[in-house]
């Protein structure tokens, strides 16, 4: 098994414990999958946590995604590359996470309370995160 994804699997489920094993496995799947980097994956976790809990069925668009809910239909690792391409464009904007996540969020690169938030989460994610 590989290493990132059961990093990914076990953070998944420690978060959110009434998730379904198999939708917790496909998040942690699409995450492991597409992240090239730990910092990745710790984005792609923290985005995903507070967007949607982890799930990708019902009423919700993984990654949140709902500016480009299309991605979404054509497929989870469709949606997380989507996901990943936009906090790449948004890591660009500042080396300060609060900041990353402000723009993921809002179009621009400036900080709030929710992006906060997300940057002290993505920190105690890539703790638990192995080195690659």
């Amino acid at each position: 098994m590989n290493s990132l994804y059961a990093a990914v699997l076990a953070i998944i489920i420690s978060l959110v414990r009434r998730l379904p094993s198999d939708q917790a496995e496909v998040m942690a799947t699409a995450i492991s999958e597409t992240a090239q980097t730990r910092e990745e994956a710790a984005m792609l976790l923290t985005v995903s946590y507070y967007e949607t809990g982890f799930r990708s069925r019902g009423p919700v668009i993984p990654f949140g995604l709902s500016g480009a809910p299309r991605a979404c239909q054509l497929g989870l690792a469709y949606c997380a590359g989507v996901s990943l391409r936009s906090l790449r464009r948004a890591a660009r904007c500042s080396k300060q996470m609060d900041r990353v996540f402000g723009f993921y969020h809002t179009g621009r690169c400036v900080p709030d309370p929710y992006s906060t938030r997300q940057a002290r989460s993505y920190q105690g994610f890539l703790r638990r995160l192995p080195e690659q």
